[in-house]
């Protein structure tokens, strides 16, 4: 251990960034049960921020995930606006993405890789997958799922499908974040919808209360568009892969032209 905080026999081991403090609380003193723990939580504050302060390579991650997040979601930052919550959570989940992605190995031998393909719940990702952020957070999360699991009832009452027909304009720009469950990829496109729409704001979205400005009816109708829009690119990825997999030589056929019942002589 000693030697990997060393950086290894050159010294040029990423163990030599790790870095270690001493926290020490006065909770074992009479008196002092309730204000030793506050103190040793502001001295262990004081030493993240110094380290942090002291490692530009953290401010260039936070910078490279500001700038995906506005990438990958310019229709909706295009309107002005941001969320310096979202930032932190989107830098919370781009560590725990290089987290999945890093490869263990051997303390004694750095050379030597470990397959953990046997434990249990555990599915490293590949390095070469982008990493997606997202703009719903767990709870926003957690609220979309209660409120739209009624939906389909929703939708079959009258005026409500056309009421979802309007979310469909300019869904096709919505951002399609893989590597996470179906349910939060929902979510997360609903989210962008309500939010191209002006139904809720940025701040709306770390409060995990948009209820108060959204109805269900209108998050079913989201939901239903997201649906429907995905659908869609189902079948355009279908297509293509059609259209790949087609033998040589052959042309793809075309559409008929002219009225039905025109022949050509």
């Amino acid at each position: 251990m000693v030697d990997v905080l060393k950086g290894g026999a050159e010294g040029l081991g990423m163990g030599k960034k790790v870095q270690c403090g001493i926290m020490s609380t006065e909770i074992g003193k009479k008196g002092k049960e309730l204000s030793g723990p506050p103190k040793a939580a502001v001295g262990l504050i004081n030493m993240i921020q110094e380290m942090r302060a002291g490692n530009s390579e953290i401010n260039v991650a936070r910078n490279e995930v500001n700038r995906i997040v506005r990438d990958k979601y310019a229709h909706v930052f295009d309107k002005g606006g941001n969320s310096r919550e979202i930032m932190r959570y989107n830098f919370y989940l781009y560590q725990l993405d290089k987290t999945m992605k890093a490869q263990f190995v051997r303390m004694d031998n750095p050379e030597v890789e470990l397959d953990l393909s046997g434990v249990n719940n555990f599915q490293p990702r590949n390095p070469s997958d982008p990493f997606n952020p997202l703009l719903v957070t767990p709870n926003l999360n957690i609220e979309l799922s209660s409120f739209g699991e009624t939906y389909e009832e929703l939708m079959s009452l009258p005026n409500y499908p056309e009421f979802a027909e309007e979310f469909l304009d300019g869904a096709e720009k919505l951002f399609e974040a893989e590597g996470y469950a179906e349910e939060t990829k929902i979510n997360n496109m609903i989210t962008q919808l309500l939010l191209m729409d002006g139904y809720i704001d940025f701040d709306d979205l770390t409060k995990g209360r948009i209820t108060e400005k959204v109805n269900r009816e209108t998050i079913a109708a989201a939901k239903s568009a997201v649906l429907v829009e995905l659908g869609r690119r189902s079948k355009g990825q279908s297509a293509k892969a059609s259209a790949k997999e087609a033998p040589k030589g052959q042309p793809a056929p075309k559409k008929a032209s002219g009225k039905k019942g025109d022949t050509k002589k």
